[in-house]
């Protein structure tokens, strides 16, 4: 660490902030302590340099830095690597150019308040597990400033001979250490999320689940504490169903195989390429819901194999998962489509309702392609952007090019506040008439919008500020407007005064 007066150094030294560069590569190793919740870890970042300015890696300031070297060169007496650290940046200047590569490795140690965090099992065994969220991922790994930042990935994860460890990639290989430990070494040549890398140590037991003629899947793997292989065996007897599923609607699974595990973690689920780990309380009763089993294999494509370029796109892609695994559901005899979105609707409207918004925003984009140009537009963006990011106008041009027309603009529509209607019943020439007024500054667009008036079922074709409806078949002007919820469009409704 510098002492004050090298950090004051390094900060004059350093150009203007700098773009943010691209990670190419990660090489982790990790040493999870066997009691407690310290972590030991030495990361090395390949980058590709976008300008001139200093490398930036996010690390929690509970993680103290140990050292930090450039482009493999020690530290000696006569030279040693500059860095700074400020609150939660690791900064480290040096001097190439834009477009050249760099090595840092960072060394780190600490007790971690979340992301992998040591602890024991359900039964006081001891493992370790987390990450796969881009909220937590700094609190246990140095990971680059631009949240969608992909990266080739090798493990070197520490653990007891009695435990099994879980990581992205092929396992390689498996070195014994002499105090009873052993390290398992991981290799993902693809691109992934540096975000949403996750690994897992415990004492697993495992399952293969395979389903036999399905061409693109690929073997699924069930890993579970000892105590709970029985429920983890009922909990995702159709895991391997639920893949099949998937591969039929998307395409071939992006990945050489898929592992759901248990895991000592407060979250209900979080994934990374090729693995899904899920809070082990649920294992206490009858083990994780089959929608979430859903929700975290659709994420493999969408959201894992691609993802989001921006903040844009994120929400849209948050959406993705929990809306295919809604359709999955339906399928497999579950709620209709349009149920299980109405059930979502507070939470979609709520404060933190940007997931289930982004699904709402898928919902109304297939019902205005249609369930046959959907899914083909789906399959078209994991084929034309897999192993890397889309942004909303990718993704807007690939379903118009499935539809045959400009669907783009529901895609926008989506990214903005929930729509909202006032309306009113006025009377004109003997009839009456709704009249249904965009609030705020521009106009709204939800063709075939399901209204309920007074209890009956009504269509209006919103588009632009205002739109008027006949009404017919009312003994007197009605009183009452409602979403229909069998219908496809999230709106608010409001009474005009």
């Amino acid at each position: 660490m510098l002492n004050a007066f090298l950090l004051l150094q390094v900060a004059a030294a350093a150009p203007p902030p700098p773009a943010t560069h691209d990670a190419l590569s990660y090489d982790i190793t990790l040493v999870p302590a066997d009691t407690g919740t310290h972590i030991l870890g030495e990361v090395q970042t390949t980058w590709r340099l976008r300008s001139a300015g200093a490398v930036t890696a996010m690390l929690d300031s509970s993680m103290r830095v140990i050292r930090v070297l450039v482009d493999g060169k020690p530290n000696t007496r006569l030279s040693r690597t500059m860095y700074g650290r400020s609150g939660a940046d690791v900064v480290v200047p040096h001097e190439k150019e834009a477009g050249d590569t760099l090595s840092t490795r960072i060394r780190y140690h600490g007790f971690s308040r979340g992301g992998v965090v040591p602890g024991p099992t359900r039964a006081g065994e001891r493992g370790s597990a987390g990450g796969g969220s881009p909220a937590t991922a700094r609190l246990w790994l140095p990971v680059p400033d631009d949240p969608d930042d992909r990266a080739t990935v090798r493990w070197n994860v520490q653990a007891p001979a009695s435990d099994r460890v879980l990581a992205s990639g092929e396992l390689v290989s498996i070195d014994t250490l002499p105090y009873g430990h052993v390290t398992w070494h991981y290799q993902l040549a693809r691109p992934v999320p540096v975000t949403r890398l996750a690994v897992a140590t415990g004492p697993y037991v495992t399952a293969l689940r395979a389903t036999e003629g399905c061409a693109g899947c690929s073997p699924v793997e069930v890993w579970s504490y000892p105590p709970d292989s029985a429920v983890a065996a009922r909990a995702f007897r159709r895991a391997d169903d639920i893949a099949a599923w998937f591969t039929r609607l998307l395409g071939p699974f992006p990945y050489a195989r898929l592992v759901h595990a248990e895991a000592a973690i407060p979250d209900d689920a979080v994934s990374s390429a090729e693995m899904a780990l899920y809070g082990q309380d649920a294992f206490a009763a009858a083990g994780p819901a089959e929608p979430l089993i859903a929700r975290e294999t659709a994420r493999q494509w969408l959201g894992i194999a691609v993802s989001p370029d921006s903040a844009a796109a994120r929400q849209l892609f948050e959406g993705l998962p929990r809306y295919l695994a809604a359709m999955w559901h339906a399928s497999a005899g579950g709620p209709t489509l349009a149920a299980a979105m109405h059930a979502v609707v507070d939470s979609a409207l709520g404060p933190d309702g940007a997931g289930w918004r982004g699904a709402w925003t898928l919902h109304e984009l297939r019902g205005v392609m249609g369930d046959s140009a959907f899914a083909s537009g789906l399959r078209a963006l994991v084929a034309e952007r897999r192993d890397g990011t889309a942004s909303l106008e990718q993704v807007a041009r690939i379903m118009s090019e499935a539809s045959g027309r400009d669907v783009g603009w529901v895609l926008r529509q989506g990214q903005g506040e929930v729509p909202a209607l006032a309306w009113r019943v006025e009377r004109k020439g003997g009839q009456d008439r709704l009249v249904l007024r965009a609030v705020g500054d521009s106009g709204i667009r939800a063709p075939g919008l399901r209204l309920l008036v007074d209890g009956k079922p009504v269509r209006a074709d919103i588009a632009g500020p205002e739109t008027t409806v006949n009404l017919t078949g009312f003994r007197r002007p009605p009183t009452r407007v409602e979403v229909d919820p069998a219908g496809t469009w999230l709106v608010r409704l409001q009474r005009e005064d």
